[in-house]
C-alpha cells in the first residue's frame, strides 16, 4: 500500500512554485529539502493518479515536479522515469517540453537512455521526436558532449532514413533530426541531410528547403540558388487542406450540416451518419517540433485538469 507522502514531498506537491518554464531548472533539494530518502516517494508521486484525497488542492503539474526532483537527486534512474510517463502520456505537451531541459541538467550520462528512445520503432514518433530534441539539448548545455551528440543524431537520421519507406510519421522524426542537427552545426551530417531531402523523406516547413539548409550550414551562399529554390516546399497535407477549405467557402451556403455531410460534400469520406470521421496522419500531426520544437505556450497536463479544488 502507497505510503502517506513526507512533508518534503507534499511541498513539492502544493506549492504554487515554481512557474512551468522554471521546471527543469527549479532547485527542488535546496527549496524542499529533498533528500535521496525521497526519491521511492517521488517516483510513487510522477505515477500518481490521485496524490492527494478527494477536494483538497495540489498543482496539476506535480508529476513533472516529481520527475525533475529525481533527475537531482538520483539522474541514474530520471530518464527510465522520464520516458516512462512520456510513453503513458504521449499527447502531454508539459512532458514533451520539460524533458529536454531536464535531461540538458543530467548530462551525457543520459544518452543511452536517449539512444534507445530514439530507434525504438514502436514508440509514438513524438516521444522518440523528444528524446532526439534532448540530445541536441545536452550538447548546448555540455559543449565537450557535442561531437557524440552530433553522432547519436547522425546514426539515428541514418535509421530513420532506412525507416521512412514504411513507417508512418517518418518525416517528423527525419524533420526534426535534421533541424537538431541544424541547430548544432554540424556539416559533417550534410551528406545524410542531402540523401534525406534528395529521398522526400522532409518536412520543409520544419527545416527549410535543402538549398536553404546550405546556406544556413554556411555550406554555400545565397547567390547560389534562385529564390525559388530557397522557398520551403508546401507540404502535401498543408495542399490538401487548403483545398479543402477552398471548397468548404464554396458549398458554404448558410445551411447547418452535419460533420459527415461536410466531409461528403468535400469528397474526403462516406456521408452516411453510421461512418466515423477519421483524421489522416498529416491533418492530425501534432506542432511538437514544427519551426524547431517550440511549443505553444500553454501546457496541458496528462489528464487535462486544472488544480484540484
Amino acid at each position: 500500500m502507497p505510503q502517506p507522502y513526507s512533508d518534503s514531498v507534499k511541498r513539492l506537491l502544493l506549492d504554487e512554485e515554481p512557474n512551468y518554464p522554471e521546471l527543469a531548472s527549479f532547485d527542488y533539494v535546496g527549496q524542499y529539502q529533498l533528500t535521496s530518502a525521497d526519491v521511492s516517494q517521488l517516483e510513487q508521486l510522477a505515477f500518481d493518479e490521485k496524490p492527494m484525497p478527494e477536494g483538497e488542492t495540489y498543482e496539476d503539474d506535480y508529476y513533472l515536479r516529481a520527475c525533475c526532483a529525481i533527475a537531482q537527486l538520483a539522474p541514474e534512474i530520471a530518464p527510465r522515469i522520464g520516458f516512462t510517463l512520456l510513453a503513458k502520456y504521449p499527447d502531454d505537451d508539459g512532458l514533451h517540453e520539460t524533458l529536454p531541459p531536464m535531461f540538458a541538467r543530467i548530462g551525457p550520462s543520459a544518452f543511452p537512455q536517449l539512444q534507445e528512445t530514439m530507434a525504438d520503432v514502436k514508440l509514438n514518433t513524438w516521444v522518440r521526436d523528444t528524446a532526439a530534441r534532448s540530445v541536441e539539448a545536452i550538447a548546448k548545455a555540455h559543449p565537450d558532449s557535442r561531437d557524440a551528440s552530433v553522432q547519436l543524431l547522425m546514426d539515428q537520421l541514418k535509421r530513420s532514413i532506412d525507416e521512412a519507406e514504411t513507417e508512418d510519421d517518418s518525416d517528423v522524426l527525419v524533420s526534426s533530426l535534421i533541424n537538431s542537427l541544424m541547430n548544432l552545426e554540424a556539416t559533417e551530417a550534410a551528406g545524410l541531410m542531402a540523401e534525406a531531402f534528395r529521398r522526400e523523406f522532409v518536412d520543409e516547413w520544419v527545416t527549410g528547403s535543402w538549398p536553404s539548409v546550405q546556406v544556413e550550414l554556411g555550406l554555400k551562399s545565397r547567390d547560389d540558388f534562385s529564390p525559388e529554390e530557397l522557398e520551403a516546399k508546401v507540404p502535401e497535407h498543408i495542399k490538401a487542406l487548403r483545398k479543402n477549405l477552398d471548397q468548404l467557402a464554396k458549398i458554404s451556403d448558410g445551411k447547418e450540416r452535419s460533420l459527415n455531410e461536410v466531409v461528403a460534400l468535400l469528397g474526403m469520406g462516406k456521408s452516411e451518419s453510421s461512418a466515423p470521421f477519421k483524421s489522416t496522419k498529416s491533418s492530425a500531426r501534432k506542432t511538437q517540433g514544427f519551426g524547431g520544437g517550440k511549443a505553444a505556450a500553454k501546457k496541458k497536463s496528462k489528464k487535462g485538469k486544472k488544480k484540484k479544488k
